[in-house]
């Protein structure tokens, strides 16, 4: 019993990314934490019987839709939007002291990007940027 409700506690932590954002760092395992997830609510499901198979069979659904929302984007040819329709982003980190400003804002020129995020830009460079 203390498995199922480690099992539950886990998916009810995932989806509470909809309430807080803090909540979404548990998914940044979720690889991990579905297959183990998944690899103990199975086996209980199979091989007990009443509430207890039951419980676990709808968690273990639970555990099937959470991996298809959040896996499902890194399958291979998963994305619908085509090339045309993509932006392209980068984010840069100035390192307020670079030496080097200028061949930095050289290359973030070459890349051609729709948005740039500057992460610590300062005064100091600012004259480059």
């Amino acid at each position: 019993m203390l498995l199922l409700t480690g099992c539950a506690l886990m998916l009810v932590i995932s989806l509470l990314v909809t309430v807080s954002y803090r909540a979404d760092s548990t998914n940044i395992l979720a690889p991990y934490w579905l297959v183990l997830g998944c690899a103990i609510l199975a086996p209980i499901a199979w091989f007990s019987r009443g509430r207890i198979r039951t419980t676990a069979t709808v968690i273990l659904m639970g555990y099937a839709i959470m991996g298809w929302v959040l896996l499902g984007p890194l399958v291979s040819g998963s994305s619908t939007v085509s090339s045309a329709e993509r932006i392209r982003l980068v984010s840069f980190n100035m390192y307020m002291a670079n030496p080097d400003t200028k061949d930095a804002v050289d290359w973030i020129m070459r890349q051609d990007a729709d948005f740039v995020i500057l992460l610590e830009a300062s005064r100091a460079n600012s004259r480059e940027i």
